[in-house]
């Protein structure tokens, strides 16, 4: 088996990209058309849509600075964020990636590995979801045994008794 038979059957996109502000793709595998609709075609340089323009709005900050960081370390990254598809849904993906540099030591690229993680970030939001409404109703309960442990203290019992003190 060779590399780019091992590489086509992975559930992701290896890509290879400029380190600029719109994420200029040299290159980037077919199963990114499954996770976003778009085709290689479509991405490689920018031709007619930047990578950059798929990310979420909230996520571009927070990815360009963690890249551009790793970058200026020298070091791998992995993150999460979203992707737009062709048809405005937005996809959970993970990345991880690289820098590529010259025998000068310049950036000259960074190659890395995509992957829908959109399944798994929907059983975790469920998941929050499911805990947040059990803390509340936990926290109901506990001001209901608190309001009947107040209510038990501060109770009279009042009985009638005869005259050797039995209950009647």
């Amino acid at each position: 088996m060779d590399v780019t038979s091992l590489i086509e059957r992975l559930p992701g996109a290896y890509f290879r990209c400029l380190c600029d502000q719109q994420w200029t793709m040299l290159n980037i595998t077919s199963d990114i058309e499954r996770i976003t609709g778009y085709t290689p075609e479509e991405l490689v340089c920018q031709q007619p849509t930047a990578f950059a323009d798929i990310i979420h709005p909230d996520d571009v900050p927070v990815t360009h600075n963690a890249i551009i960081e790793a970058m200026g370390q020298r070091r791998a990254y992995s993150l999460r964020y979203r992707l737009r598809t062709r048809w405005g849904e937005y996809r959970w993906c993970w990345e991880q990636g690289v820098g590529v540099c010259d025998a000068d030591g310049r950036l000259v690229c960074i190659e890395g590995f995509l992957t829908d993680i959109s399944d798994q970030c929907g059983s975790e939001a469920e998941l929050t979801t499911l805990m947040s409404e059990q803390r509340h109703e936990l926290a109901l309960n506990q001001r209901l045994m608190e309001q009947y442990k107040k209510a038990v203290d501060t109770s009279v019992i009042v009985s009638k008794t005869d005259l050797e003190g039995h209950i009647t």
